[in-house]
């Protein structure tokens, strides 16, 4: 590998998390507690609901004294809400993978229960940014009921993730167009 590409993206890497910090502090600090206010947020940021939210929790689980500069905000997203944390934090130079195994050893001898927030009140298409939620609407034909229904089977993501890497492989998007259409009808088709 190009050695100056890998240092380059690592760099980004360190960027990137410290920006996540960031989020998650300035979010803590206008919005300590629910969800009043964070929907500002959304629509002036662009940045969907539960992504603040979750900035937010991370920010709120490690205090500046307690987080390890060394380890990525992604591993301490996932020993969040992790009683024993603070140990765990220490303890190693983790990768996020090791910590997701670490808590299911956790979990699995019983020293570990993730914690369970309220399920949220608002229904699914708010928990999405104000450009999704528009997406959803006009893929289901203004028809909120179906929008809700559509990001409740999760389609909307993998949907957008599917464009993003199209995009950046350079196909057109007529090409995606004329290629959804075929395999639409043959889904109809089979239905």
């Amino acid at each position: 590998m190009d050695e100056r590409l890998v240092e380059q993206f690592c760099e980004e890497a360190q960027a990137h998390g410290r920006s996540s910090w960031r989020l998650g502090d300035l979010a803590l600090e206008l919005v300590p507690e629910g969800r009043a206010g964070l929907a500002e947020l959304e629509d002036k940021s662009g940045l969907a609901l539960v992504t603040i939210e979750r900035y937010r929790f991370v920010a709120k689980a490690w205090p500046t004294a307690q987080r390890n500069e060394a380890l990525s905000f992604s591993v301490h997203a996932t020993f969040a809400s992790a009683e024993k944390r603070f140990e765990l934090i220490r303890a190693r130079s983790w990768t996020v993978s090791e910590a997701q195994n670490e808590l299911s050893k956790l979990s699995a001898s019983g020293e570990y229960a993730p914690k369970r927030g309220p399920a949220p009140k608002a229904p699914a298409i708010q928990l999405l940014s104000k450009r999704d939620r528009e997406v959803l609407r006009r893929a289901a034909g203004g028809d909120e009921e179906k929008a809700v229904e559509i990001e409740k089977m999760g389609l909307l993501t993998p949907f957008r993730n599917l464009a993003v890497q199209l995009h950046e492989l350079g196909i057109p998007r007529n090409e995606l167009e004329r290629e959804l259409d075929g395999v639409y009808a043959e889904a109809a088709v089979e239905a």
